[in-house]
Order: structure tokens, then C-alpha cells, then sequence
């Protein structure tokens, strides 16, 4: 091999270091790491995180910039959220939490730009594997209402069972991906088995819905992909105007609803006090309902009342609760223009995954589409959009592969056509 083989061998491989494997490596980590919730290890874990992340703007500095500058209306709910600390009684706390929930928005933002979906949802399936396993041989319990029950390394019984979900959803998107490579498929059904595993013994009411909720979904979107745009417009509306009556049978229901929580999950009348904490959130609001108290103030700050509450529901540190509604604590945190902003992007992104869903459907973007919904539905019940998250990570990286246009249909070879010579005719 001359050197100037040898120079283009080492300038390829270096290339594919920097646009795949980085990306890749990138995508496992963040999505294991944003899961974990290790208060020993808490420091190391976020400067991992910051590493990774230098590791990639050095190899691109130019398109971060670029991703940044044409992303920002989605990151606007973030950005805002640092920006409270000009007006928070907490400025410094305000400043780091509001920056460290940006970075995790834009860390999605940026992992969705510079990864094909495909191997973005291959990724989150190996990061969620390799945390499940981990947390299932840790063995490490914590208490709930239905006794002992795992929490890995995520530290509560929902959280892990979140993490089954993920796992359980990513893993059967990975079985369905054309692209997979058989040993990935075979890893991804004993995948599907070990989240619905993991969702079974954490008893976790939120998670089992979404699951039983999720995974009929997936499949019913993969099985219509094939179809015309027009045959799918035709079934949207037709589930549109099926499940519009039931409008009708709400309080039936809710009814329905409420004993599978209350008898056959054995939550409370007050979903584990949620509709209290709603009550004291609008309260909250109405003192600055414009630009709200400053991201983390309230939870982080000296007030009586942040205490009584935490006391109540037996937590210590307030960075580790919330009003369990992401719509009151946006609004409590960054007012009304916060709210706004984060429910206009909702919003925006729910169009943008049901127009992909009837034009342009692929099993990659169908996994998105699934996942943003699932995220959707969680975010009236508990937090989705907080620092080092997981499930932000998740919203902004599935806003984004929503929002994107697909890629030019591939260009049959063209045939050959072979003439008789004039010496052989």
C-alpha cells in the first residue's frame, strides 16, 4: 500500500469515527447515563455527559451552530427557562437548572440532526438494554405501596418502570426496522421480553397503560405504512369519528378508568395526591401568572409552604419533586409565556408526526411518532421536561426527526441495454 493509500485508509476511518461511531457512542450514552439516577456518582455522571458532548461540537463545530441557529423556536420553553434567572429570587439556582435542562433539550436537537433515525432508535434500544440488565442484577429495592419493588439504578419504582417501557417500545421498533442486522433483531426480541418483564414487577399504573397503549400502536402503524396516503387520511378518520362519541361516555370512563387505578392498582382517590398538588400550582400561578417565580425557585427556595408540601409527601430534596403536571410547573417556574410556549410546541410536533404519519411513514418514524405520544400523555401527570431527563432528551429528538423532510425516494439502477454488434448480428 503506497502512503497516499494508506494516508486516505486513515482520513476514512477517522471520518467514520466522527460521523458514525461518535454519534452512535454518543446516542448509548446519554440515553443509559439521563436514565440513571445515582447520587454518589451524580458528578462523575454529568461530566461524562459535558465530555461527550465537547467531544462532538469539536468534531462539528461549524453544524452545532448551525443545528442551533435553525432549531431554536423548538428550544424555546428551555431557553426561556434560563433566562428566568433575570427575574427569579433564586438567580443562581434558576441560571444552572435552566441551563442544564437547554443542554439536555439541545443534546436531543443535536443527536437527531447528525443521526439517521434508524440507527438513533437502534441506539435507544442498546442504551435501555444495558441499563435494564444492570438495574435488574443490582438488585436494589426501594419501597412502595405494594412493598418491595426494583428500582435499579433510576431511584423510584415509576422511573424504573419507565425504563422498561423504553425498553419494551425501542426494542420492538428495532425487531420491526428493515435496516436491523439479524443479531440485533434476535437481541431486540429478548429485549421486548426483559421491558415487559420489568414493567410486570414494578406494578407502575402509568407505565402499564402506556405500554398496553403503545405497543398496539406501533404495530398498527407499522401494518399501515404500506398503505396509500390516502387510505391512511381514510383510517385517521375514521378513528377520529369513532372515538369522537366516546367523548360523550366520559364520566363511564373515567369510571372504568378509576377502578382499574384504585382496585386493581391500588391507587388513591387522589391519584397519589396529584389533585392536591394541582390546586396549590395554581395558586402558585395566580401570584406571577406573566413570568412565573423562576425556573426551580420555588422547589429549591426557603418558603414555608415549598417545605410543608415536600414534608407531606416525604421528600428531602426538591430538585427531586414536582407538581406532576408539566404544564402547572412550567406555568408555576416560567409564567404563562412558558406554559405557552412548550404547549405551542406540543402542539406543533403532534401535527408535524401525524402529517410524516399519513405522507411519508417509515418504522423509525412511526417509533418517534409513538414515543412523542406516550411523552404527551405522561406530561399531564408527571414531569417530562427537566433537567438530564431522559424523557426531554426523547421529546426534543422526536420533535425534530418529526419535523424533518424525508429523504429523496432511492433511484432504480438504471437497466442496461445491450445492442447487437453489426459483427455478430
Amino acid at each position: 500500500m503506497t502512503m497516499a493509500a494508506a494516508s486516505q485508509a486513515r482520513a476514512a476511518t477517522l471520518r467514520k469515527v466522527q460521523y458514525q461511531l461518535l454519534p452512535e457512542a454518543a446516542a448509548v450514552i446519554y440515553v443509559a447515563c439521563m436514565t440513571a439516577q445515582l447520587s454518589d456518582f451524580g458528578t462523575v455522571v454529568v461530566l461524562l455527559q459535558l465530555g461527550v458532548f465537547a467531544l462532538l461540537v469539536a468534531s462539528r463545530p461549524a453544524e452545532t451552530l448551525q443545528i442551533f441557529l435553525r432549531w431554536w423556536p423548538l428550544l424555546l420553553t428551555p431557553i426561556i427557562a434560563f433566562a428566568s434567572f433575570v427575574w427569579s429570587d433564586l438567580p443562581a439556582q434558576s441560571a444552572r437548572y435552566g441551563f442544564q435542562l437547554l443542554f439536555t433539550a439541545f443534546v436531543g436537537v443535536m443527536l437527531a440532526s447528525i443521526l439517521p433515525i434508524h440507527r438513533f432508535v437502534i441506539m435507544v434500544f442498546f442504551g435501555m438494554l444495558g441499563f435494564c440488565l444492570l438495574s435488574l442484577a443490582s438488585g436494589r429495592m426501594g419501597h412502595s405501596v405494594d412493598g418491595m419493588v426494583l428500582i435499579g439504578f433510576t431511584g423510584s419504582k415509576n422511573q424504573m418502570a419507565l425504563a422498561g417501557f423504553t425498553l419494551f417500545i425501542s426494542a420492538m421498533a428495532t425487531f420491526m426496522l428493515r435496516q436491523t442486522p439479524r443479531l440485533t433483531r434476535l437481541a431486540a426480541g429478548f429485549g421486548i421480553l426483559i421491558g415487559l418483564f420489568i414493567l410486570l414487577i414494578t406494578k407502575s399504573a402509568s407505565a402499564v397503560v402506556l405500554a398496553v397503549v403503545c405497543g398496539p400502536g406501533l404495530i398498527g402503524v407499522y401494518l399501515t405504512q404500506r398503505m396509500t396516503p390516502a387510505a391512511r387520511a381514510a383510517i385517521f378518520i375514521v378513528v377520529a369519528l369513532t372515538t369522537l362519541p366516546l367523548l360523550f361516555l366520559a364520566p363511564e370512563i373515567e369510571a372504568g378508568i378509576n377502578d382499574f387505578l384504585y382496585n386493581s392498582m391500588g391507587k388513591d382517590l387522589t391519584l397519589t395526591g396529584r389533585t392536591v398538588l394541582w390546586a396549590q400550582a395554581l395558586e402558585l400561578i395566580a401570584r406571577k401568572p406573566v413570568e412565573g417565580l423562576g425556573y426551580y425557585a420555588f422547589w429549591l427556595g426557603d418558603s414555608l409552604e415549598a417545605k410543608i408540601i415536600m414534608f407531606n409527601n416525604g421528600i428531602g430534596d426538591g430538585r427531586a419533586f414536582h407538581f406532576h403536571n408539566t404544564y402547572l410547573q412550567m406555568a408555576v417556574d416560567t409564567g404563562i409565556v412558558g406554559a405557552a410556549t412548550f404547549a405551542g410546541a406540543m402542539a406543533a410536533i403532534l401535527f408535524a408526526g401525524i402529517r410524516r404519519y399519513l405522507l411519508h411513514p417509515t418504522t423509525a418514524t412511526s417509533f418517534a411518532l409513538i414515543m412523542f405520544l406516550g411523552i404527551a400523555v405522561l406530561s399531564f401527570t408527571e414531569q417530562v421536561l427537566a433537567p438530564m431527563l431522559p424523557r426531554t432528551l426523547f421529546l426534543y429528538a422526536c420533535g425534530v426527526y418529526l419535523f424533518m423532510k424525508p429523504p429523496p425516494p432511492a433511484q432504480p439502477a438504471p437497466r442496461r441495454v445491450y445492442r447487437k454488434s453489426w459483427a455478430t448480428a
